[in-house]
């Protein structure tokens, strides 16, 4: 494998997740439904 390691969290919430991604401190939330979760895993 090559490059750089990417580690993501993800706080669940009834109403949203809570993404982020490390080592780049990117953080966004999106909407906690069907159309939302299936973006996230693209």
């Amino acid at each position: 494998m090559d490059g750089q390691a990417v580690y993501v969290g993800v706080d669940v919430s009834k109403e949203r997740l809570d993404v982020a991604l490390r080592p780049s401190g990117e953080f966004f939330s999106e909407a906690n439904d069907k159309r939302a979760v299936s973006r996230l895993l693209k």
